[in-house]
């Protein structure tokens, strides 16, 4: 991130833009990148399926197994890999995703505009790893008593609700996704009395 700042060179106001809109945009690819491969299985033929397949593996049929509403909290360091992404994870998020997208923002909208997406993306990927494992310590922990950590940690709770997890709370970080396609859920991880049983009968395959 300090890299791609220091790349900055006389921006004008409008470029800082970049920052606030790259944070929107990063919202919504993790809504739909949660909602979409890591909850639905890959077609048998689909041409993306190798690509997929351990995306799908790795989260719904490991990390919601490794982690369930009513046991969020890891034990020790040798649960970490349940709850952060991988190196190789890492690597094809920064080949796949970061690079083609910043260098077309780079074409499209100069190289100012190019460094703030960059320095976002990077800013964002750090926010979402750092909520996440806040998620799943103690809520007793320096991390779990950080401000509006609650309410957050509630919200995903619920979503490691086996019933509630391919329907609802699909935004890590912030509910902006959540909240714009109506799929937030507050109530509490287990209750089900909030919860429209027309929505549960749309859960797609997990």
């Amino acid at each position: 991130m300090v890299v791609c700042v220091a790349q900055i060179r006389q921006a004008v106001w409008y470029q800082w833009l970049t920052l606030p809109l790259a944070f929107i945009f990063l919202n919504l690819v993790e809504y739909w990148g949660h909602r979409g491969p890591m909850h639905r299985r890959p077609g048998r033929n689909a041409w993306y399926l190798p690509l997929l397949r351990p995306v799908y593996r790795r989260h719904t049929l490991r990390h919601h197994r490794f982690f369930h509403r009513d046991a969020m909290a890891f034990e020790d360091s040798r649960d970490f890999h349940a709850v952060l992404f991988p190196p190789v994870l890492v690597t094809f998020f920064l080949l796949v995703s970061v690079v083609p997208s910043g260098l077309a923002v780079t074409w499209i909208f100069g190289a100012n505009v190019g460094w703030l997406y960059a320095a976002m993306v990077f800013a964002y990927f750090l926010n979402y790893e750092l909520l996440h494992f806040a998620y799943h310590t103690r809520e007793d922990s320096p991390l779990g008593r950080m401000p509006a950590m609650a309410r957050l940690r509630r919200q995903h709770t619920a979503h490691h609700d086996p019933s509630l997890m391919g329907s609802y709370n699909f935004n890590i970080t912030y509910p902006l996704g959540d909240w714009l396609f109506g799929t937030l859920y507050q109530g509490h991880a287990g209750d089900r009395t909030e919860i429209p049983a027309a929505s549960l009968l749309r859960q797609p395959n997990r």
